[in-house]
């Protein structure tokens, strides 16, 4: 009899010790999947911060070349902060970079070469400069010109316009009002 009171016991016994496995195992699994989580937080917060850090250092280094102008004209021989005007990528030791995969590009742009269009709208005085800058500039690339007939789709269904008349019609584009623009001494109107 004494044999089976055992067998049933090591049956429970046995039961007993694969419910402890499997409740061992789930913990582990949670527990790397927990450690795994978080080291990926800890290691986005750390680009972050890198990122954040490079990005002041590439600013802190355009103000340095921006402060080291001794031009008063935008002369590419010259300044040195010229090199970046097209987005050039910035050497990692100037910033601090010693991963080889991370690139950083400096993009320095002259706020005296920019054409304010919106200033084109509220066409006072000093402003109408602008607008006689962007006929020079339409006149100079060409749009004056007719266009042949390989570059035209049909002769009848294309309009040439003038540059004054492009001018014209992008200042009317940009104003609110629902008024054609004109003005004295300008040989266009708006559309």
């Amino acid at each position: 009899m004494k044999r089976r009171t055992i067998i049933p016991e090591r049956g429970v016994a046995l039961i007993m010790v694969i419910f402890m496995i499997a409740i061992a195992s789930a913990l582990l699994v949670s527990l790397t999947s927990s450690t795994y989580t978080s080291m990926r937080l800890n290691r986005a917060a750390e680009q972050r911060i890198k990122a954040e850090y490079i990005l002041k250092s590439a600013v802190n280094l355009a103000q340095v070349l921006i402060k080291s102008d001794t031009t008063q004209y935008d002369d590419r021989n010259q300044d040195v902060w010229m090199r970046f005007i097209d987005g050039a990528e910035v050497p990692g030791e100037l910033v601090g970079i010693s991963e080889p995969n991370v690139r950083v590009s400096l993009l320095i742009a002259s706020e005296k070469g920019k054409i304010p269009l919106l200033s084109l709208v509220n066409l006072s005085g000093a402003d109408q400069s602008w607008r006689d800058v962007l006929v020079a500039l339409f006149q100079n690339l060409g749009f004056d010109k007719p266009l042949t007939v390989d570059q035209s789709t049909s002769a009848t269904s294309q309009k040439n316009y003038s540059s004054t008349q492009m001018v014209a019609n992008l200042i009317d584009y940009l104003d609110t009002d629902k008024n054609s623009y004109s003005a004295s001494g300008f040989q266009a109107q708006g559309c």
